[in-house]
């Protein structure tokens, strides 16, 4: 005889609603006017205010002039990762102390956008970033998404235009700060100093423009001098969440203001660099590199990349590519157990590192007609219009288990993370630098009016 069902009763709630209080966009002017080095932005603390981090960006205005041989308009792109590649650093201060610091921003940047990004998905925010264009010359045969970088001519009539000398018009970007204050909400509120950005700019030139002629690629210019980068109208446009008196209220008796420490979780970023000599990637060997300075308490994903020298030839200075297969030993365990010596390997590897679904897993910046397993820096440029700037990363995902948003890393205090490198005979003269980016869980604290972070 079957039982019959009872239903669950019936439990009416009232639904949340928003707290009173208005949202604005606030624009936090540099402190230097005209830069070529560093650029530094206030964001004071100011009362019953919330900063947005994951809807504010970086907004400024770069000027670029280039010496070379054989320029002409159509030689001269930006690398493909677009603005970021002017970045080389960037600190967050509270009351005068190193909130956050991520050094080799640009690398950071580029490998994580080849991992996680696809080629069209980013729509607006590509093109505000100068990442990807639409350029009707290049592709003859069909129109869409040019990987190759910006022609800076693009942006504007140049103001000097010569075989030996070239400097641009003034170039607009916008920029959303990579895996700075987590993608949460800052409660401005409870800080009794504000936060201070630094920007410190790349010194050279060639590590954001490169030289190649999508149009006659046998009279490829080259770039031979730093060259001068100059920032103008550099600030960050904020968007602020201010609450009512009593909302506020109801927010510090949440929160616990002033009887216990405010916390929040977010990821952040830290980049690790080792030569790999033109003698080893043109033999078969193994090599192993000691990382030094992974000591986390949660490390959740370590990117690798190598990158071709900034020396203003055909080679992007700012993407990565794979030359080497790859594993990790990690507290005396290897992750994963056999190498990663293959493109499909590599792909799924870096899959793993996106805990989400993501278009990129269909249809991203690597694939198999694009992204070489043993990729070397391009000595003689091809005859053939260049139409996608070889890429790739390998990604390893090292959480204890599948999860979205939760602190699940490994715990690597006390321990060792050593890269073992293998690589295969592929001749070149050119050495690469090879960097590594992990991705570590942090918690953000703001204790009596300061704001610390813990890893």
């Amino acid at each position: 005889m079957s039982k019959p069902v009872i239903p669950h009763s019936m439990v009416l709630e009232e639904e949340n609603q928003p707290l009173p209080g208005h949202y604005s966009r606030n624009r936090f002017m540099s402190t230097e006017g005209v830069t070529s080095s560093i650029s530094t932005i206030n964001i004071p603390a100011s009362r019953n205010s919330y900063l947005n981090a994951k809807d504010s960006f970086l907004v400024f205005t770069a000027q670029v002039e280039v010496e070379g041989t054989v320029l002409d308009k159509d030689s001269i792109l930006l690398d493909p990762s677009g603005c970021a590649a002017m970045i080389k650093s960037i600190t967050v201060l509270n009351n005068n102390s190193v909130v956050q610091y991520l050094d080799s921003y640009a690398k950071i940047h580029s490998m994580l956008h080849t991992a996680q990004a696809d080629v069209d998905s980013r729509g607006i925010e590509a093109v505000l970033s100068g990442t990807s264009n639409l350029n009707g010359l290049v592709l003859t045969d069909s129109y869409g998404c040019a990987m190759i970088g910006q022609p800076l001519n693009e942006y504007g009539t140049f103001v000097t235009d010569t075989a030996t000398k070239i400097k641009t018009a003034e170039m607009t970007f916008t920029l959303p700060l990579l895996g700075l204050l987590s993608e949460g909400v800052i409660p401005l509120a409870f800080l009794t100093e504000g936060l201070v950005l630094r920007i410190q700019w790349q010194n050279d030139v060639r590590n954001f423009v490169y030289a190649y002629n999508t149009l006659v690629p046998t009279t490829t210019g080259s770039i031979t001098t730093p060259g001068k980068l100059e920032i103008t109208r550099c600030s960050f446009d904020a968007a602020i969440s201010v609450l009512d008196d009593a909302a506020q209220l109801l927010v510090e008796k949440e929160n616990g203001y002033k009887s216990r420490p405010t916390e929040w979780s977010g990821k952040s970023y830290l980049a690790a660099v080792r030569t790999s000599t033109a003698q080893e990637l043109a033999t078969s060997t193994t090599a192993e590199y000691n990382i030094g300075g992974y000591t986390f308490s949660s490390l959740c994903n370590i990117h690798y990349g190598s990158f071709t020298l900034p020396v203003g030839d055909s080679n992007p200075p700012n993407i990565p590519h794979i030359a080497h297969s790859l594993r990790y030993r990690i507290n005396a365990i290897e992750r994963p157990r056999e190498y990663i010596d293959s493109l499909s390997k590599a792909v799924q590897h870096t899959a793993c590192t996106i805990s989400s679904v993501s278009q990129s897993v269909a249809c991203g910046l690597m694939n198999n007609l694009y992204t070489s397993a043993n990729f070397r820096t391009i000595e003689t440029p091809s005859a053939a219009n260049i139409k996608f700037t070889d890429r790739g990363v390998i990604g390893v995902a090292l959480n204890d288990f599948a999860s979205a948003n939760l602190i699940s890393g490994l715990n690597t205090q006390g321990g060792e993370v050593i890269a073992q490198l293998r690589t295969k005979t592929v001749t070149t003269t050119k050495r690469m630098n090879t960097y590594f980016v992990a991705t570590f869980d942090v918690v953000y604290v703001i204790e009596d009016g300061i704001m610390k972070l813990s890893f």
